[in-house]
């Protein structure tokens, strides 16, 4: 058997782990990667860190530490969002999004 792809069939064969993706459903995959989180998490307890300053020594606070800056930033820009957002209609009549290119000319 050649690698050459035949006129029947130009796609290449999936990887196993293409092969296993396929089979696994979405809620599998999440408990799957909520197992692994936690297992990892886990660790923490077991781990010794030898740390620099001393709330690196505090188990999962490389957890911890990462999930409270990314929800600050989403709250951040939801609140950016509520302070600079313009009106749905901020530019009235002089707006091209609807209009072809000539219409917007003759406004």
């Amino acid at each position: 058997m050649t690698n050459e792809p035949s006129e029947t069939n130009d796609m290449a064969e999936p990887s196993a782990l293409a092969r296993l993706m396929g089979r696994l459903r979405a809620p599998v995959l999440f408990w799957l990667v909520v197992a692994a989180g936690l297992a990892l998490g886990l660790t923490d307890f077991f781990y010794h860190r030898h740390a620099y300053f001393g709330f690196e020594g505090l188990p999962l606070f490389y957890v911890i530490g990462p999930f409270a800056a990314v929800l600050g930033l989403a709250l951040a820009g939801g609140l950016f969002a509520l302070l600079f957002k313009r009106p749905e209609n901020y530019w009235g009549k002089r707006g091209t999004d609807g209009e072809s290119a000539g219409e917007a000319e003759n406004v």
